[in-house]
């Protein structure tokens, strides 16, 4: 559940700051921006419904803000390389020939793919960095509330 919500909300406010900041930053710069600032939001979800509340939060925070760090980074890269294939123009374009009545292409001259949001790779990142960050989450604190069990027993 914190997941899923720590998931679409980053999806909403990345896709709400690509629509506003596209013209000036590219999309990995938007998205290294937004998952920094989306880090505390986002381990203080997974706490409340996933591991509980820490004693010690900001010890908390600070032991797993590298995963975000990293995850950020991670998806900087992916989100640059994704941006440089034009992979969201080619994805649309693939979807359309596979569903014509679903998405449809605005073809007004040379602005076809103008204004096709990166939803696409924004998906392919979520998926990659969610994946790495699940794992590595677990990993840390995990192995505290694992440690800690081990010494009351």
């Amino acid at each position: 559940m914190a997941g899923a919500i720590n998931n679409i909300l980053f999806i909403l406010v990345l896709n709400s700051a690509s629509v506003a900041f596209e013209q000036r930053y590219s999309a990995s710069t938007i998205y290294s921006v937004i998952s920094i600032a989306m880090i505390p939001l986002g381990h203080a979800s997974t706490c409340l419904l996933v591991f509980g509340w820490p004693s010690p939060y900001l010890t908390s925070l600070v032991s797993t803000a590298p995963i975000g760090f990293v995850g950020t980074a991670l998806g900087s890269i992916v989100t640059g390389f994704l941006e440089k294939i034009h992979f969201d123009r080619k994805m649309h374009e693939y979807l359309s020939l596979i569903f014509p009545l679903l998405v449809t292409i605005k073809k007004d001259d040379n602005e076809i793919h103008e204004h096709i949001p990166n939803t696409y790779s924004s998906v392919v990142v979520l998926a990659i960095v969610g994946i790495f960050t699940y794992l590595a989450s677990n990993l840390i604190m995990g192995s505290g509330s694992s440690k800690a069990s081990k010494k009351e027993q």
